[in-house]
């Protein structure tokens, strides 16, 4: 899980500026996963592409980002 965040740690800069750059399209996030209770399932499935109708998160905050899809809870019931 360290690696994910060092992935988007070492990226943010990137990140806020594609953000930035596209905001007259009102986009959401960027959405960074974060896949604490995945390693924990029976059964590991990992669908990306579920949509979400955007995130209550501030995008500068990589924690913030990650704990809004922390409990999103994707695929718990």
């Amino acid at each position: 899980m360290n690696l994910l965040k060092n992935l988007y740690t070492s990226n943010h800069d990137k990140l806020i500026a594609t953000r930035e750059h596209f905001s007259n399209l009102n986009l959401e996030g960027p959405l960074l996963m974060d896949l604490t209770q995945y390693w924990r399932q029976p059964i590991k499935l990992f669908i990306i592409g579920q949509e979400t109708y955007g995130w209550n998160c501030d995008y500068h905050d990589i924690d913030s980002l990650q704990k809004s899809y922390r409990e999103f809870n994707m695929g718990e019931r």
